[in-house]
């Protein structure tokens, strides 16, 4: 398989760390964008670990730490938007859940 991503979990809450797991045929990179859905409006809505990642032919791993900042009383996802010299794309996401428990 040319290339492959993995997440090591599906959500995760401010100050969570999720680990990405790439296998790639070729050198690329791994484009990391945050969504906001709540509070609205929602959409693209950097933070300091957003951009573009280099990765190497062969396995990489890569942490990305929730910011408890950034996060913290918004609700959206992370994507990472994987892609190769060979041309292979991949996609994954995982979704962030940064309100706060409310009592009642």
């Amino acid at each position: 398989m040319p290339l492959t991503v993995r997440l090591s979990d599906s959500s995760a809450g401010p100050g969570e760390q999720v680990r990405i797991a790439i296998h790639s045929t070729s050198a690329g990179n791994v484009r990391i964008s945050c969504f906001f859905d709540e509070p609205p409006p929602g959409g693209f809505g950097p933070c300091a670990q957003c951009g573009v990642r280099l990765i190497a032919t062969g396995h990489n791993e890569l942490l990305f730490r929730v910011s408890a900042d950034e996060w913290r009383g918004r609700r959206g996802k992370v994507l990472f938007e994987v892609s190769n010299r060979d041309g292979d794309k991949q996609q994954a996401a995982f979704g962030v859940d940064g309100l706060p428990l409310t009592m009642g």
